[in-house]
């Protein structure tokens, strides 16, 4: 399952780059750049936007549904643990504003406020749709598969019986009445096999 191992890898290096991303912007964020805060995080939810709105679609093979759930997931998991920066520009621009005694730029600090708050929700809701469609889609391939694996094995040993019992019918020269109504019993029981598993 190369697939899962790939994921895993993109999953691990995803986490690495997002705790490192979070240390940046806390620190930034700490000394009371605000202006820096706002574009770091603004930039973190375009890609993020980005990244939620191209259209993957679930598939019904197990493996890939499972693997577009677990990377979903981490995206989720990558945005939810940019809330504390969101929290804390929140708090820069509080604090901020409390001594903005310009108008103008207390009114374009809101605006950016408002606009982020905003983004951040709408990445919010893309991911929680996106991971519940993928999460649907993991248990119809799961149904799909526990369905789908059996019959394939019953289906490759009714193929070897029914070739081992024509190999029996062209092996004997001459069959006697005995072994004729033997066949035709294994025939009658493959049949009845196929039928019940239509």
């Amino acid at each position: 399952h190369d697939l899962e191992k790939v994921s895993q890898k993109i999953s691990d290096l995803l986490e690495r780059v997002s705790q490192k991303e979070k240390s940046i912007d806390s620190s930034v964020l700490q000394a009371g750049k605000f202006e820096k805060g706002y574009d770091l995080l603004t930039e973190f939810l375009a890609g993020m936007h980005e990244t939620l709105s191209g259209e993957t679609a679930t598939s019904p093979e197990y493996y890939i549904a499972k693997s577009l759930y677990n990377s979903q997931g981490l995206v989720n998991k990558m945005l939810k643990d940019r809330q504390p920066s969101l929290e804390s520009l929140n708090q820069a621009a509080s604090k901020l504003l409390a001594g903005q005694q310009d108008s103008k730029l207390k009114a374009e600090t809101q605006g950016k406020l408002r606009k982020i708050n905003a983004d951040f929700s709408k990445c919010l809701s893309l991911a929680g749709t996106k991971l519940a469609s993928y999460e649907q889609g993991l248990r119809l391939a799961r149904k799909f598969r526990d369905k789908y694996d059996p019959l394939l094995a019953w289906l490759d040993a009714a193929e070897r019986n029914l070739s081992a019992m024509d190999h029996d019918s062209q092996s004997t020269s001459m069959p006697d009445a005995q072994s004729i109504q033997q066949q035709i019993e294994q025939y009658k029981k493959l049949n009845k096999d196929i039928i019940q598993h239509k």
